[in-house]
């Protein structure tokens, strides 16, 4: 994959098309600027973001997985990542949610609590990791080495700024997907919203200064990738 994705430029396909897909904060930010001073706008283009975007992103990628040619060896490779694991992960989850009662000692209610903590905690992981992947992308066309403390330095930043932090403004903002954890059910949301009300100046501190040791090793490597710096 690595040669593939080598010597063709710093794009994926094109300054426009890389622009608009896969660097859309800059100009989805905007747009949301906008809509959320229209009364009502900004969650009708949520409402419209989800059913076009996140519901066929979930669709997109099970198809690319097992219906094109481009991933069929790859499937077949790995079957126990592709085929046993996500089996098992089915399995387990309505086996856990139809256990009976004597047991497992919770409710139905209690049970989607759990499983809901255990998707919000790892599709925070999952993202901040997916943005990492991106970078590695860019990385490996702008022909950076592979080795080195910036590559290890890119995981922590996508991890804690892309995860961890994203997840801390979801329970303080009161996400409704942390409403069916046991987020709330172990600490106060009162303590949470006095949490963040200590964040708010020091968390963009904190990204700051991140991005900025991410830009100076960037831009000291002599290699250095436009898109990875506007991603």
């Amino acid at each position: 994959m690595s040669n593939m994705l080598e010597n063709q430029g710093p794009w994926l396909r094109s300054a426009v098309w890389d622009g608009f897909w896969m660097l859309s904060g800059l100009w989805l930010l905007p747009l949301l600027a906008v809509f959320a001073v229209v009364p009502g706008a900004l969650k009708s283009l949520l409402i419209v973001a989800t059913l076009l975007l996140w519901l066929s992103h979930r669709f997109a990628t099970t198809y690319n997985a097992f219906c094109t040619p481009a991933y069929r060896s790859l499937v077949s490779e790995q079957r126990g990542r592709f085929l046993w694991l996500p089996g098992v992960i089915v399995l387990l989850t309505f086996g856990f949610a139809y256990v009976p009662c004597t047991l497992v000692l919770l409710d139905p209610w209690d049970k989607i609590q759990v499983l809901g903590t255990i998707f919000f905690v790892y599709n925070s992981y999952h993202f901040g990791v997916q943005h990492y992947g991106v970078l590695s992308i860019y990385r490996i066309r702008a022909g950076q080495s592979p080795y080195g403390w910036l590559k290890r330095f890119e995981k922590i930043f996508c991890v804690v700024v892309g995860g961890l932090m994203v997840a801390i403004a979801q329970i303080c903002h009161g996400a409704e997907v942390v409403g069916d954890s046991i987020v709330y059910s172990l600490v106060h949301r009162d303590a949470f919203m006095s949490a963040f009300v200590l964040l708010q100046p020091v968390v963009p501190v904190i990204i700051v200064i991140l991005a900025a040791v991410f830009y100076v090793g960037e831009l000291k490597m002599g290699q250095a990738s436009l898109p990875k710096v506007f991603y």
